[in-house]
């Protein structure tokens, strides 16, 4: 599964799906989680996608717990460097702590 951080237009997501992969999509704009569900219609893959209005900056520990995000095989997130940068202490603790589901 990819968890996609910031799902913008959808075009990760909808790839994803594509490729067989389940795909999910956190977001907060509602002009982006509308076209990330209008792009994943389009393609034929709304089966595969999920977007959730979820605030992953807000709460970096919401997002280490959250149930998607244990779940994801790949975490995808094109942000700023600032972004990323307040992202990977979490990230790395996440993965050092073994958060992951094994699959």
């Amino acid at each position: 599964m990819l968890l996609d951080l910031g799902g913008g237009h959808g075009g990760v997501l909808v790839g994803a799906a594509r490729a067989g992969a389940r795909a999910i999509g956190f977001d907060v704009q509602p002009s982006c989680l509308n076209a990330s569900r209008a792009a994943a219609a389009r393609a034929g893959v709304s089966a595969r996608v999920e977007v959730l209005n979820f605030d992953f900056l807000k709460s970096h520990q919401a997002l280490v717990a959250h149930s998607a995000f244990q779940r994801a095989s790949v975490v995808f997130a094109y942000l700023t460097r600032k972004l990323i940068g307040e992202l990977a202490v979490p990230l790395r603790a996440a993965v050092a702590m073994d958060k992951f589901l094994k699959r």
